[in-house]
């Protein structure tokens, strides 16, 4: 069994806590100011529990344990929400209803997300096991295309039935998400072929013995000097073994704590590589215009995901049926994006790539409020995959190769996430906020301006740069 249907299976779990969660928890009385608030709850869970869990996968040495707990665990928080969907429950009030809400989708959250991480985590396992490391990065974009395409159709499925049934329905699809995930993650054999690939080794390993002699052999071929290396062995009396193994017990000893001391270095250099990245970042103000973007688009982004629904719905009329469609134009533009990711790099390099994404984004989001049929925004829905395609590549090349020296890599990319994460927090407890006390037009218009304001910082910022350097290096 293929990595695909673990991404194939939990991209359906996600699409019942997707863009529809909104629509949900407007059905449910929130208003939107409450329903920001709660969603943005999922961001602050992401940025401690993400690696909490992942740790505890690489600790446990067993993702499918881990997953076939978290999966089931995120599942029953969920199903909780049926106590909020009964009209005689014992939540009648507003408030009651609303702390009900949150604190369900806060557990649900808090085991939900580490699941894309671990499933990455297989499923780079079972590349390697498979012998594709060469290609790993085209291997990897194969089996993870098709978390997109179940994205599209059980958004596209969610939006159909629950124009006739009702937004209860998401509960329905999480727990054929939850059984299919568990299923398909108990059935298939992630860790096995590696375990295989290294069994089945065949070491030609010579009996115990003590280096005796090393020759060195001179040999011409086809006009060549080649030097071989040759040893030979010879048998050594059990007082020699329990010799070696004494030396071989001090050595290891030596080793362990030699390793112990490593480790509690590395601890006190993780400290000191994030302080050598926001130093080196503080220092560039090209980076920190860099930064702001990451921030922006954080906010930006999770304005749609988290509001388009609500704005459809509430200002435009329209039906959960266009909803899903939409989700099947961004998916229909955004997989061929990504397979030309980089050329779209190599052609435009890392700033144009960052502006495209955001001009995209802004003509989107200007897009939702001149139109007054829900029909109509689908024409603007192709502009999410240019402004996801550009910005995550150019988020990932920058964070590599500017923002830090070789070797803080992983820790700039840390950074630029948290940085990210912390601009979506802010898009969604205050774009709820605005949604709910001045309208969706002035929170996409806001949000076009602040995308075009960051834009117009970081290219004004670049600009300078360069051409300080071209006065230097003409000087």
């Amino acid at each position: 069994m293929r990595p695909r249907w673990l991404y194939f299976t939990m991209f359906v779990i996600f699409s019942s806590v997707g863009r529809f969660m909104g629509v949900f928890l407007s059905d449910r009385g929130l208003t939107n100011a409450e329903i920001g608030w709660v969603l943005g709850t999922r961001s602050v869970v992401i940025i401690f529990c993400g690696p909490l869990f992942s740790g505890l996968a690489d600790y446990l040495q067993s993702e499918k344990k881990v997953l076939s707990c978290l999966v089931p665990l995120s599942a029953a928080f969920y199903s909780l929400f049926w106590v909020v969907i009964t009209p005689q429950g014992p939540f009648t009030s507003h408030g009651s209803r609303l702390g009900v809400c949150w604190g369900i989708y806060t557990l649900t959250a808090v085991f939900l997300t580490p699941v894309s991480p671990i499933v990455d985590g297989l499923t780079l396992k079972w590349l390697s096991s498979v012998g594709s490391s060469s290609a790993s990065g085209d291997m990897y974009g194969r089996e993870r295309v098709w978390g997109a395409i179940s994205w599209a159709i059980a958004n596209l499925t969610l939006g159909i039935i629950m124009d006739y049934t009702g937004t209860w329905m998401m509960l329905v699809m999480m727990a054929i998400g939850a059984i299919s995930l568990t299923t398909v993650v108990s059935q298939g054999e992630w860790n096995i072929p590696l375990e295989k690939k290294n069994s089945e080794i065949d070491l030609d390993i010579p009996e115990i013995g003590e280096l005796e002699e090393t020759e060195e052999l001179n040999l011409e071929l086809e006009g060549k000097d080649i030097q071989l290396q040759t040893t030979s062995y010879r048998e050594v009396p059990s007082e020699g073994i329990e010799a070696i193994h004494s030396e071989d017990v001090t050595t290891r000893e030596g080793f362990e704590t030699e390793t112990k001391e490593s480790e509690e270095k590395q601890g006190i250099s993780c400290l000191m590589r994030v302080r050598r990245v926001l130093k080196m970042a503080c220092k560039n103000p090209e980076v920190v215009a860099f930064l702001v973007c990451v921030a922006t688009m954080g906010m930006a982004m999770s304005l749609v995901e988290m509001f388009l629904f609500i704005f459809l719905t509430q200002s435009l009329g329209s039906s959960l049926l266009i909803c899903g469609v939409s989700v099947v134009v961004t998916v229909m533009f955004e997989i061929p994006l990504f397979m030309i990711s980089d050329s779209l790099f190599e052609r435009f390099g890392v700033v144009p790539l960052i502006v495209i994404a955001q001009v995209a984004y802004a003509i989107r989001a200007l897009g939702y409020t001149l139109f007054d049929n829900p029909w109509l925004v689908l024409a603007v829905e192709p502009l999410h995959g240019v402004t996801y395609a550009c910005f995550k590549t150019a988020l990932v090349q920058y964070t590599k190769s500017d923002v830090a020296d070789q070797g803080l890599e992983t820790t700039a990319q840390g950074m630029a996430s948290a940085v990210n994460a912390i601009g979506q927090i802010c898009g969604q407890w205050i774009g709820g906020w605005v949604l709910q006390e001045y309208g969706s037009n002035i929170l996409y218009r806001g949000a076009a301006l602040i995308v075009c304001i960051s834009s117009s910082l970081l290219v004004g910022v670049h600009l300078f740069h360069r051409t300080r350097n071209t006065v230097s290096q003409t000087r």
